[in-house]
């Protein structure tokens, strides 16, 4: 069978329009579109592909499917050919928060090459939410792509619809490594308060976060802040 780098080569050297949207279907039956450069984040099926009519869409997505299992070097391999084939990570899909592949991307060795792309992307693209992907990468806790989005310039002060900065979500989620890595960036945990009235230092767990887990969270940010001669604080009552 054909190899995934090897084909994808071959149809950008056919004209494959690498930033056209295609259309897809998820497993719940919902359509959308998306890039190429996302679907390969999400390791997807095929999505680098002819400019062709929507009825011949569905043919060409069977014939040249890509492995629902993609190793990292190959990941990364295709990501950086997109890339030079002048891909937009920061183009957003039409699935439910219309997510860039800046936002889904759960590789730093991936961010890496995203944020290579020239022209330079948009670091701070929003998606439905006001998230920006500086906002999904600490939700997911990937402290290593946070770095790489602020060593790009990400805003640490960005917040969401619901006045959530990202520092608010690592806490939230009980990611201690990307608050750590939000703090040294200079992230806000005092003055920014969200929609509900809370600042970073006194958000209380999500629903699927482990209380352990948030625990340090307030542990690593008190320790931060009591260092820095802001503040001593006391855990929210859970």
């Amino acid at each position: 069978m054909e190899g995934n780098v090897t084909k994808v080569k071959k149809l950008l050297r056919e004209g494959a329009k690498v930033n056209q949207l295609f259309k897809t279907q998820s497993e719940y039956g919902e359509s959308y579109q998306r890039s190429a450069i996302t679907a390969l984040v999400l390791t997807l099926v095929s999505c680098v592909y002819r400019n062709i009519t929507p009825r011949s869409m569905s043919r060409l997505l069977q014939l040249n499917p890509w492995e629902t299992k993609m190793n990292e070097s190959t990941k990364a391999e295709l990501a950086k050919i997109l890339i030079n084939a002048g891909a937009k990570p920061d183009m957003a899909d039409t699935h439910r928060w219309h997510n860039s592949a800046l936002h889904y991307v759960q590789s730093a060795r991936v961010m890496c090459i995203l944020l290579s792309a020239y022209p330079l992307p948009v670091i701070d693209c929003l998606n439905l939410l006001n998230q920006t992907p500086l906002h999904t990468q600490a939700y997911m806790g990937e402290a290593t792509s946070c770095q790489l989005l602020i060593d790009a310039k990400a805003n640490v002060h960005a917040v969401d619809k619901s006045g959530n900065t990202p520092l608010h979500i690592a806490v939230q989620c009980g990611h201690d490594n990307v608050v750590t890595t939000l703090l040294m960036a200079k992230a806000d945990a005092l003055e920014i308060k969200n929609n509900e009235g809370y600042n970073a230092i006194h958000m209380k767990r999500a629903s699927f976060a482990k209380q352990n887990d948030v625990d340090r969270c307030h542990d690593v940010m008190r320790t931060y802040l009591e260092n820095a001669g802001l503040v001593c604080f006391t855990r929210p009552v859970i």
